[in-house]
């Protein structure tokens, strides 16, 4: 993982289980994707604990659409609600974390109660071979619980 995803953006471990969630739902290891798609989670992360309402995936993934560039999944809004994160980014490439591991407690952070990785921990092929369209979710298709979130997260943004 690349540095500014903990230094700046505020991730942690063991990850959310919001985060978990997008990741497990998408496929993706935490390395595939762009630090700004991660500012975007945790802002979105943030408006919800502000708000008091859950972090729902599929509330997030009809606000954002997974988009693929040459090296990177993008999470790109679908209509603008937050501006991007442009501060440290920019030089990202060059400061990364070997992220493993070193406890018991901390492997459990990282597998289900079957002993399965909650998402992805390394680069594979699952996700390229979904079209990107299947991890969107249209605003008309949540539940009632989400799409209040929804209307509330977008009334206050």
């Amino acid at each position: 993982m690349y540095e500014v995803v903990f230094k700046d953006m505020g991730f942690r471990h063991p990850f959310s289980d919001f985060q978990r969630e997008v990741l497990r739902w998408t496929k993706l290891s935490p390395s595939w994707i762009h630090p700004y798609s991660y500012a975007f989670m945790r802002t979105f992360e943030f408006v919800c604990e502000f708000l008091k309402i859950l972090a729902f995936k599929k509330v997030f993934l009809s606000v954002f659409t997974v988009q693929r560039g040459n090296n990177w999944v993008f999470f790109h809004q679908t209509k603008k609600m937050f501006e991007i994160f442009a501060g440290k980014v920019r030089s990202f490439k060059e400061r990364f974390l070997f992220v493993r591991p070193n406890s018991e407690a901390a492997l459990n952070s990282l597998l289900d109660e079957v002993h399965r990785p909650f998402f992805p921990l390394y680069w594979k092929k699952d996700h390229f071979s979904f079209d990107p369209k299947v991890f969107s979710r249209a605003a008309s298709s949540l539940k009632e619980e989400e799409a209040d979130a929804y209307q509330k997260i977008w009334v206050f943004v």
